[in-house]
């Protein structure tokens, strides 16, 4: 964004209202010259999923700024958990009328269908927009294409054919995801969302600022207290600086990995955390 000249406004929805942003957040931080608005949903990090209601409330305020378009990140949309959320489903935006010519959707093979090296990702743009020929004009720069024998396992992900593996990867993230929240709940100095989509908890760790690690390690930051996790624990996990300033106090948590290992990595975390002074 910044090499194209533009500036990126981070608009920072906070734990208490589930690291959602309300339309009035967005709306304040929108101008005429706002260019576009990223979403993603289900969310990487924060392992959050908007409502229907909630993502048409957004492009509601989206709609009211002629020059602005909607990138929606839609790479977990298969991942979404009722099971914790009664009642919550996926919803692309770019369903609605009113957002048809103004969406530009992401999408790709990585997530729901468990391709995350073969680099698979593909979009969706209106015609009109002429988005899609200059991004060809870039993408044709860069990567130019896939392997051609990838072609042959997309259909196969897209057929109707994977619907029952996808459906039995999603209902095991979903256990897993209820596991990991217990644990995480269950450390005093974590503070931390539901997760009902993608594969992420993203708990706060700010209680455990001004510490000092069983080692000798001063905890400042996330940085400091993944980089102190990993040394001591040998447990890895992202810090959530990398995710912008609203989140440095957080830490990225992926369950994606079985249920023993992940009981196994939150046990470390818990004694780590406990062990602090």
């Amino acid at each position: 964004i910044e090499l194209a000249g533009g500036r990126c406004v981070e608009v920072a929805g906070t734990m208490e209202r589930g690291f959602k942003v309300l339309p009035e957040e967005l709306a304040a931080a929108m101008t005429p010259r706002t260019v576009a608005v990223i979403l993603n949903s289900p969310s990487n990090p924060c392992g959050i999923t908007y409502t229907p209601d909630e993502i048409r409330a957004l492009c509601e305020v989206i709609a009211c700024h002629p020059s602005a378009v909607l990138v929606s990140d839609e790479i977990y949309e298969k991942l979404v958990y009722p099971e914790i959320q009664p009642g919550l489903q996926h919803f692309s935006p770019g369903s609605l009328p009113a957002m048809a010519e103004r969406t530009i959707t992401l999408n790709g093979m990585s997530k729901a269908f468990a391709m995350t090296g073969w680099r698979i990702g593909y979009v969706c743009a209106p015609g009109s927009s002429g988005f899609i020929q200059e991004l060809i004009k870039l993408q044709g720069q860069m990567t130019n294409n896939i392997p051609a024998f990838f072609m042959p396992a997309i259909v196969e992900a897209l057929s109707p054919r994977s619907t029952a593996q996808v459906e039995e990867m999603r209902v095991a993230f979903a256990r897993r995801a209820a596991v990991v929240d217990e644990l995480v709940r269950a450390i005093p100095r974590f503070r931390s969302v539901r997760s009902t989509g993608a594969f992420y908890s993203f708990p706060s760790i700010a209680a455990c600022k001004g510490l000092t690690s069983a080692g000798g390690r001063a905890i400042t930051d996330a940085q400091s207290f993944a980089e102190a996790l990993l040394l001591e624990s040998h447990v890895a996990l992202v810090p959530g600086g990398d995710f912008g300033d609203c989140a440095a106090d957080h830490i990225r948590i992926t369950f994606a990995a079985e249920e023993a290992l992940l009981r196994k990595g939150m046990a470390r975390i818990s004694d780590f955390t406990g062990a602090l002074r």
